[in-house]
Order: C-alpha cells, then structure tokens, then sequence
C-alpha cells in the first residue's frame, strides 16, 4: 500500500512516462489481519523515510488508510 504525494511526466529511456511519487506502508498487522478474517489491514505509514517512484500503470487500486 501507498499513499500518492504527487504525479509527474518524465523520460526514461526516450520514452514518455507518467509516474507518482508514493510514500509506501509497511506490511499489515498479521495478528489484526488472522483476527478479522483478512478484513482488516492496519499499516503503520512510513512517510518520507519510504519514497518510491512508480509508474502510474502500477497502481491498480484506490483505498483509504484512516489515522
């Protein structure tokens, strides 16, 4: 999981990509996760210790991550 900061255009290689800078989360809580029968994901956020460019291709899904 991540959170997107920000889009941008950029090349690499010659070619034109669209990609996002994505603060990622680490990996859910096992316990949390066996208790609730895979329903419920708690993440602890990384912030700008884990920036990762990816392409916008790469996101294939849209959540919310409540603080």
């Amino acid at each position: 999981f991540a959170e997107v900061q920000y889009f941008f255009q950029t090349t690499i290689r010659g070619e034109d990509e669209t990609v996002a800078l994505v603060s990622t989360f680490g990996a859910p809580d096992p316990q949390l996760l066996a208790e609730s029968s895979g329903a419920l994901r708690v993440c602890q956020y990384k912030g700008v210790a884990a920036l990762e460019v990816i392409p916008v291709k790469n996101i294939i899904s849209c959540i919310a991550m409540i603080p």
